[in-house]
């Protein structure tokens, strides 16, 4: 973080943030598809995306993929 605390990335942080990113994504939309308010889907979204397993997020995100028929 610079003076004007803007952020900075080495390639892996940029990676390891891209990742955590994707998952608040996919479970903010699992959450309002569910019928879960936005603004509670995108707090919980928040607490969930950090304590989940890569290999737990992608088996999750490929069973869903494949109810949703591909």
């Amino acid at each position: 973080m610079d003076e004007q605390y803007y952020l900075f990335f080495t390639d892996k942080g940029y990676n390891v943030a891209l990742e955590i990113y994707e998952h608040y994504l996919f479970f903010v939309e699992q959450l309002v598809n569910a019928g879960i308010d936005r603004k509670l889907a995108e707090k919980e979204a928040c607490r969930m995306e950090h304590c989940i397993s890569e290999d737990s997020f992608q088996k999750l995100k490929e069973s869903i993929k494949n109810r949703a028929g591909g």
